[in-house]
């Protein structure tokens, strides 16, 4: 039996909203540069106002409506600067929330949410228009806190960014390393993804990283994570200079920066060394979306640091009943695949997990049963609430999620003749989409669990049978195991399987070629060249052979 390549599971899905600390532009910073390069351009027509008292007035706005008063009385008085400041501060305010979400509630109260909510609409709408008219004249702080803001409301207005990243392209060697970092993670959070002005971010970027602080960093990775943009180079600049900035990076961020480097699939160990000796003294900080997500990232970075998941363990476990079903799949998935085993904590565990497994999608389901079959942990309590919950999602899971699913229930000898019956009725429409290890696995799950069912063995072997020259030894030898366990003699199937198996017998393990030898003999299988070939392969393993047996 071999071990079980498992789907990583996704990083969580509404509670695990990654970058809720992105660090906000400074609308008062922005005011201050009118003294300079935009005072002249930010009186009015008849000289009403001045133009730091309208940037002053901007950012006492404490509602969005007052803002929008402020713009329709004074829109006309509005430069780049006031634009952007304007933006910057109803993004931060109550306003876009309460837009796209309306109140809920009697008619009469949805009727006011829904005006509320297009005036609203209605307001950021004017202040975008302003901004687009002043756009020619704006600088780097402006486009980047533009730019910030557009995300933060719902980047909608597609062409509006196009415009704006067309301005910022050739300004980025002007901007500052908080406004590289807010620009990157603004395109990340509208999943704007412009190859060419993000490697001219990064170039700009590059040569500014000693001057990234924390959540600059955190939002870099992040961003470049969720845009899936791969930059080897500037990943180890990024993580050199990061690195003596560690301590001060807040759980979130450090959160947040295993995420990104998992998703990446970018591992460095040095940095991860210290990112897991930065993060162990602030777990009891961590809440429980940002508990799980940190083991996700250490599992599929394949992380093993013992301390560090005692300490991770020890503040989960009091938070377990705030986990959701997602974060609760994704902690048992990083237990499994790092062969944590931790017996009072898979307890608590599972007991919070199995009040929520109704609310478990498929591929939670999957990833719990294949660790809990990883970490050998029987439950047949728990099992029995999983596959209940699992039953009905079946025609739902991907072809790999069932063949993980038989190979755990095997694995675990966990024996539901009812359940793997709606499971291969599941899987057989999806048979030919396996690969060669889930298809070996599959048979090796029917043979250990005695579910000899020919019609669909059948099957299995007409989608194998064309993919034997991908199967591993190990594949192969699983293979034939389970044909003879379940006493299935397919003479054409197994010449085939020969036939692949013969050139790879030099690198069969022991284990291999001892299941392979069993399996012909109890086929009654006779094929003397192959017999002579495995002999030749066994005999310089006879010694370690003999152990084995």
């Amino acid at each position: 039996m071999s071990e079980w390549q498992v789907v990583k599971p996704r990083r969580a899905r509404e509670e695990e909203k990654h970058q809720e600390e992105e660090e906000q532009p400074d609308e008062e910073e922005e005011g201050r540069k009118e003294e300079g390069e935009g005072q002249g351009e930010a009186s009015s027509s008849n000289g009403s106002i001045p133009a730091p008292q309208l940037t002053r007035e901007i950012i006492a706005c404490q509602t969005a409506g007052a803002l929008f008063k402020l713009a329709d009385k004074h829109g006309a008085s509005f430069n780049y600067i006031h634009s952007a400041a304007a933006l910057t501060r109803v993004a931060k305010l109550p306003l876009g929330v309460a837009a796209r979400s309306p109140v809920r509630g009697r008619a009469g109260q949805a009727g006011q949410a829904s005006a509320a909510e297009s005036k609203a609409k209605d307001g950021v709408r004017i202040l975008i228009q302003l901004a687009r008219e002043r756009l020619p004249r704006m600088q780097s702080q402006a486009l980047a806190n533009t730019l910030w803001a557009v995300s933060k409301l719902g980047g909608d207005d597609r062409a509006f960014v196009a415009a704006l990243l067309k301005r910022a392209g050739g300004r980025l060697p002007s901007f500052k390393a908080q406004e590289l970092a807010n620009t990157a993670w603004a395109l990340a959070n509208m999943g704007h993804n412009d190859a060419a002005f993000m490697y001219a971010l990064l170039a700009a970027a590059r040569p500014k990283l000693t001057n990234f602080n924390a959540q600059d960093f955190a939002n870099m990775v992040w961003a470049l994570a969720t845009l899936a943009f791969h930059s080897a180079p500037f990943m180890h600049d990024l993580l050199a200079a990061a690195t003596t900035k560690l301590p001060s990076f807040s759980a979130q961020n450090l959160a947040n920066t295993s995420w990104a480097l998992a998703t990446l699939g970018f591992n460095d160990n040095a940095f991860m060394s210290a990112l897991m000796a930065s993060a162990q003294p602030k777990l009891t900080s961590f809440g429980a979306s940002t508990l799980s997500n940190m083991a996700w990232a250490l599992a599929t970075l394949g992380c093993k640091n013992a301390a560090l998941m005692s300490a991770l363990v020890a503040s989960a476990q009091p938070k377990l009943s705030g986990f959701g079903a997602q974060a609760l799949a994704i902690t048992v998935w990083a237990l499994g695949i790092l062969g944590y085993k931790d017996k009072a904590f898979m307890v608590d565990l599972l007991v919070a997990a199995e009040t929520k497994l109704p609310s478990f999608n498929a591929q939670d389901l999957a990833n719990t049963v294949s660790a809990l079959a990883m970490l050998g942990y029987k439950d047949t309590t728990f099992m029995g609430a999983l596959l209940a919950a699992a039953k009905p999602k079946l025609r739902s899971y991907t072809a790999q999620n069932l063949a993980i699913t038989a190979w755990a229930i095997a694995k675990l000898h966990h024996n539901d003749a009812v359940f793997m019956g709606a499971l291969l009725m599941a899987a057989k429409p999806k048979l030919t989409s396996l690969d060669a290890h889930n298809l070996g696995n599959l048979a090796w799950a029917l043979a250990a669990l005695g579910h000899n069912e020919s019609a669909f063995i059948g099957s299995l072997l007409v989608a194998a049978q064309p993919k034997l020259k991908s199967y591993t030894p190990q594949d192969l030898a699983i293979t034939a195991w389970a044909l003879a366990t379940l006493g299935c003699n397919d003479a054409a199937f197994m010449g085939a399987l020969l036939v692949a198996a013969e050139p790879k017998l030099p690198a069969f393990s022991v284990q291999a070629l001892a299941s392979m030898a069993w399996a012909l003999a109890k086929m009654e299988h006779s094929d003397a060249a192959f017999m002579d070939a495995l002999v030749v392969a066994a005999t310089p393993k006879l010694p370690a052979l003999n152990t084995a047996a």
